[in-house]
Parts: C-alpha cells; structure tokens; sequence
C-alpha cells in the first residue's frame, strides 16, 4: 500500500464529521497540526469558515464536502484570521464573497511575502524538507498501529502539497467582505453573527455565532 509521495491518491486524508444537519467539520488527517473547517449549510447557499494551509491541501476537502452534502453553491467563505492553514485556500471559490474582519487584508501579507521573499521562501521549504524527513523516520516506529501509520502518512502527505504550493507560488485573495466590530449574514433559515473582540490570536480575529444552531466558531 502507498502510504505517502506524489502518486498517492490526493484525497484519501480527507475526513468529515457531522456535528448537525446543517453543519458539518472537514479536516486532513495528520499528527498534530489538525485544522478544523466549519461547513454550513442555508437556504442560500454553503458556507465555509477558514481555508486551510494551501490550495492543493484545500482542493481534496473541498471536492469531499460537496460530494457528501451533494452541492457546490458556495455563498460565504469567512476567514477568522489571517494564519496560513485559516485563510490560504481562499482562490478555489471564486464565487462566494470573502468575510473577514478589517485587519484581515493586513494581517494576511506575510502569506505573500513568505513566497516572494527569497530567504522566507527558503526556509519555508526548509521546514517542509525536515518535517517530511522527520515523519518518514517515525513511519517504522508506528507500523504496528494502523491508525497512527494513516495519521502520520497523512502528515507528509500535507507538506509535499505545502511544499509544492511554495516552491510554485499561490494567489492570496483578499476579503471582499469586511467589518469592525460586529457583522450579521442573514442566510434565510440561519444569520451568522461575526463578532471581533480585538487582538488576541491575530489581529483580526474573528467569532461566528450561530444562534439557530447553538454554535460558537473560534
């Protein structure tokens, strides 16, 4: 069985959980770097909050959530900061409006700097070499336990897309959407209240509550 490198099936560390009918959590399995994305689903359309580490990382989970939920109308996709694995994946939904807090723009330039910086760009690809090498190491060490041999095969399965989306640059797309200190979407059947309560993780942090639900996003 391949367990990792460039002919392995793209999206075969992809893995959702239903938290309701109407939302649901998608994510890439891995050891420890676990990003949750939040999908919900409205009258008008899907909702995505946070975009992950790259494109090529954020493609397999986008194609595995509108072949679970049987739809692609993305309507909203709100970053709730700027970090790469929240706000890289932006570029694969064209068509939705961008949501984010009014800093995020701002706070989101590091993600094109560390690709046309040469020396960032170096080190990222640095850290993505080491990581891999590392993990590729620590495969004999679990090949007793089926699951951890998937968690850290996921893994370098994750910096080999990070590392090609480096070394062969992505666009970063800014927030079309933005507010100060509190935003309401109104989705028919459900409203999303993003609310910024300042500098904590990043500078613009943002929360979405979604009453109907009972939901914080944090």
């Amino acid at each position: 069985m391949v367990l990792a490198g460039s002919e392995a099936r793209t999206d075969e560390y992809v893995r959702t959980e239903r938290l309701s009918p109407r939302v649901m959590l998608a994510y890439w399995l891995g050891t420890d770097r676990r990003c949750n994305l939040t999908v919900i689903q409205s009258q008008k359309g899907l909702v995505l909050i946070d975009t992950e580490a790259c494109p090529r990382v954020m493609a397999p989970i986008k194609q595995r959530i509108e072949q679970v939920l049987g739809r692609d109308d993305w309507t909203y996709v709100i970053n709730t900061h700027a970090h790469d694995n929240h706000a890289s994946g932006n570029s694969l939904f064209p068509d939705a409006t961008i949501v984010g807090h009014e800093n995020l723009w701002q706070d989101m330039q590091w993600l094109i700097r560390r690709q046309t910086e040469p020396e960032w760009k170096r080190r990222e690809l640095d850290q993505a070499a080491e990581m891999q090498r590392n993990l590729r190491a620590l495969l004999p060490r679990v090949a007793g336990n089926r699951l951890n041999t998937r968690m850290v095969a996921g893994e370098i399965r994750f910096w080999e897309l990070f590392a090609g989306d480096i070394a062969e640059g992505y666009e970063v797309v800014k927030p079309t959407l933005t507010f100060a200190d509190r935003h309401i979407l109104d989705l028919g059947d459900l409203t999303l209240e993003l609310v910024f309560f300042g500098k904590g993780h990043s500078l613009s942090d943002t929360l979405v509550y979604v009453p109907q639900e009972k939901l914080l996003v944090t």
